[in-house]
């Protein structure tokens, strides 16, 4: 049964990564709503039951039906992937209410996300930014003062640490 695509909902880090790219005509068939749904429904539930380590590209494309070659063309890595798999389930699992008072709709849906990430949803979504600080060494992650401070407290001590006493 296929879903109708909420318009309204966080654009996927696979759009990101595109509007970033010189915009050339895709070759090839176009791509499955199907099979993507397959691949991210497979990369989430793996992350969630196996954790990163069972969340692997072989896995997934296996998992999902759906070929590695594929899966590549439609994400650079599986940090991408992973990212994507987690919003697209955040997207139905926490659906943001449009028909009630704004202020009613936020306290609802935070509500919701509190409560979702003492489960299997706050697993997935440790998992995705421990991969992403991983493979970006936080670096584009976090750009807050604290953050900026910690980095050159670390280098600080890194350097008093390395000096010849």
């Amino acid at each position: 049964m296929m879903r109708k695509k909420n318009t309204t909902s966080l654009s996927t880090a696979a759009d990101a990564q595109a509007e970033t790219e010189p915009t050339t005509k895709r070759r090839g068939r176009p791509r499955s709503d199907e099979a993507t749904a397959a691949v991210l429904a497979a990369a989430y539930r793996l992350t969630a039951g196996l954790g990163l380590r069972g969340a692997t590209i072989d896995a997934i494309a296996a998992e999902s039906g759906v070929s590695k070659m594929t899966i590549y063309k439609w994400w650079s890595g599986r940090t991408l992937l992973l990212i994507d798999a987690f919003l697209e389930h955040a997207t139905q699992l926490l659906p943001l209410p449009e028909n009630i008072d704004p202020v009613r709709a936020i306290t609802l849906h935070a509500t919701r996300y509190v409560t979702a990430l003492k489960g299997e949803f706050g697993d997935v979504q440790r998992a995705v930014i421990a991969e992403c600080m991983t493979e970006n060494g936080g670096r584009p992650c976090f750009s807050s003062v604290t953050c900026v401070a910690a980095a050159s407290s670390a280098a600080t001590s890194s350097n008093a640490a390395s000096a010849p006493v």
